[in-house]
């Protein structure tokens, strides 16, 4: 029973470690020391969040009042509605807050030149590669000969195998 215990603890401790050293899509860690203070600092200092889980903020918090009409449509406004109850919601600006991209500058083009012209006419006579001398040519047939015996003797060999 001790030793279930301890290797329980062991499992606990691996599992709580685990997101400090697992590294995300990123190539980073999933969670950092930093952001697990700043998380047990926010516990201890006992934030208040209400229904919709907002955490509200102890300063600088923007008022908005949530409210659900007859049809179901909801509606959000910083003032309060005349005759209706509605849910009171603090949020921080600085929530969720992206710098826009510059948008790039357009390029100019560039004129486009004819690769034809840089080729001289004496190139344009005969579109046919030249041949490869006798001796090559004698190689390559015969690579080719010893590669097709090759093939032959394995398509043998499996054909005994079986």
């Amino acid at each position: 029973m001790k030793l279930f215990v301890k290797f329980l603890i062991v499992v606990v401790l691996l599992a709580l470690a685990g997101p400090f050293f697992l590294k995300g899509p990123d190539g980073l860690p999933l969670w950092r020391w930093q952001d697990a203070v700043a998380k047990f600092n926010h516990w201890r200092s006992g934030a208040v969040s209400n229904t919709v889980g907002v955490v509200i903020p102890e300063a600088g918090s923007v008022k908005v009042y949530r409210w659900q009409d007859e049809a179901g449509q909801w509606h959000f406004s910083n003032e309060p509605p005349a005759n209706q109850n509605a849910d009171v919601l603090l949020i921080n600006p600085a929530t969720n807050v992206v710098q826009a991209a510059k948008p790039r500058e357009p390029e100019e083009e560039a004129p486009v030149e004819d690769p034809a012209d840089d080729i001289p006419e004496s190139a344009h006579i005969s579109p046919i590669l030249p041949l490869p001398d006798p001796e090559t040519t004698q190689q390559l047939l015969q690579d080719v000969r010893e590669l097709q015996d090759l093939a032959e003797q394995r398509k043998a060999a499996m054909d005994n195998i079986q």
